[in-house]
């Protein structure tokens, strides 16, 4: 007696439902067995405050290929090899994506203590992974000895894990220089290089507005080569300064001393020096450069160069602006214009 078409109907239906959530499961255990856990274990033994609760240490979790690279790959190769042979829609192949992500990211949060900024910024890199791995084993999954071949590369994996984290961080070097034209003679500009009043405009840049401090003002106990300056941003934080060079009307050179003990900075990125220098550009204007100086501790390092460089721009131009526009004022105050 054969079955009755709504039975296998429902038996199909079923069935696709098991794979999808094999695929979910099967691809996110996988990637947490054979990476974070091999990652989490290799901290412990290099920085032994780790701690996996709200009381962890800021700046000891290391970012680098083996979190934001390999851990995506194969949790997604591992989920589209676990889907089966059978054909998959391309809507549940999404959202098998989507599922493995959401997880991760709770994980990172929970965990981790993972903030925001830091997921936005992980986002576009890490779904073009698991979408990498996942289109490897749909594509792997019709290939007789295609679970031979990962079992085999489970070791090479884990032992990669381990090397890279053992390791040292990048230390990458980065310098970003930006400029603007003030309709005023430098000596307008000068007065508001060494410390400016705290800028009320509200910060405009969209990390800002996610929770990532924006710069507010500047403060120096006195204008000297040796003072200790502050450059102060929102929320309370800060990062110490000593100026090293300061040429009245030309220059202002420090070296940073306190680095800002945000989460989503601090240990990442480690800012070294900055300087602002004048230089007249024509009748009353004056070009205002502003250069930062900082290291990357993240991989992989081109991808976060082009975040870290975006953010170190958004800061000069705020300074900046805010410099331009109060020397323009003073200017148009004392010509009577």
């Amino acid at each position: 007696m054969s079955q009755p078409d709504s039975e296998k109907a429902d038996g199909t239906a079923w069935s696709a439902k098991s794979r999808f959530w094999r695929g979910v499961v099967w691809g996110t255990l996988t990637g947490w067995a054979l990476v974070f856990l091999p990652y989490a274990a290799t901290l412990l033994v290099k920085h032994y405050d780790v701690k996996f609760n709200p009381g962890w240490e800021i700046g000891t979790y290391d970012y680098n290929f083996s979190l934001l690279l390999i851990l995506p790959v194969i949790q997604g190769l591992a989920g589209g090899l676990a889907r089966g042979r059978e054909t998959q829609t391309i809507p549940s192949g999404w959202g098998v994506m989507a599922l493995i992500l959401i997880l991760d990211f709770v994980g990172a949060v929970l965990f981790m203590r993972e903030g925001i900024i830091c997921l936005v910024m992980a986002f576009p890199l890490v779904v073009g992974l698991i979408g990498f791995g996942y289109a490897m084993g749909r594509g792997l999954v019709r290939w007789r000895r295609s679970r031979t071949v990962s079992m085999s590369l489970a070791p090479l994996i884990v032992l990669g894990v381990v090397v890279e984290t053992a390791g040292p961080l990048p230390n990458q070097p980065q310098a970003v220089s930006d400029m603007v034209i003030v309709n005023a003679p430098p000596e307008y500009v000068w007065r508001y290089l060494v410390d400016y009043p705290e800028n009320p405009n509200p910060s405009s840049y969209w990390l800002w507005q996610a929770g990532l401090p924006a710069p507010t003002h500047s403060v120096a106990a006195v204008p000297a080569v040796g003072a200790y300056r502050e450059c102060r941003f929102t929320g309370g934080y800060a990062y110490g300064e000593i100026i090293t060079e300061l040429e009245p009307g030309k220059r202002l050179a420090f070296r940073v001393t306190e680095q800002m003990k945000h989460p989503e900075i601090f240990g990442h990125v480690t800012f070294d020096e900055g300087e602002m220098v004048l230089t007249p550009a024509g009748r009353n204007r004056t070009r205002l450069t502003m250069i930062g100086r900082y290291r990357l501790h993240v991989r992989p390092v081109p991808y976060f160069a082009w975040w870290a460089e975006d953010v170190t721009r958004h800061i000069h131009f705020r300074v900046m602006g805010y410099m331009k526009t109060l020397a323009e004022r003073d200017y148009r105050a004392d010509s009577g214009k």
